[in-house]
């Protein structure tokens, strides 16, 4: 691998890394809103869309699923598979 490639792979990881992040901040700030304001939550898109308290919580439990799902995939995963092509020793 030229080092042109292994700076551009260094690079694109530090990136990937920084979404990760970002992504698991997400899910906290998620998960925060929903212990901190769960009410608000509920009453909120009850008066919006007219939805129970029940189908509020499969909302917010889909989305949570999504995040993380999405955070893994595009994220996580890729960054992975780079840190190990990037252990391989120099040639």
């Amino acid at each position: 691998m030229s080092e042109a490639t292994r700076e551009l792979f260094e690079t694109v990881a530090k990136v990937l890394l920084f979404c990760l992040i970002l992504g698991l901040v997400l899910q906290l700030m998620t998960l925060g809103a929903v212990l901190g304001m769960g009410d608000i939550i509920h009453d909120l898109h009850s008066a919006l869309f007219g939805l129970s308290s029940h189908e509020s919580d499969l909302i917010t439990a889909g989305y949570s699923a999504l995040i993380k799902v999405f955070t893994a995939i595009f994220f996580l995963i890729p960054w992975v598979a780079i840190r190990i092509v990037l252990r391989k020793p120099k040639n």
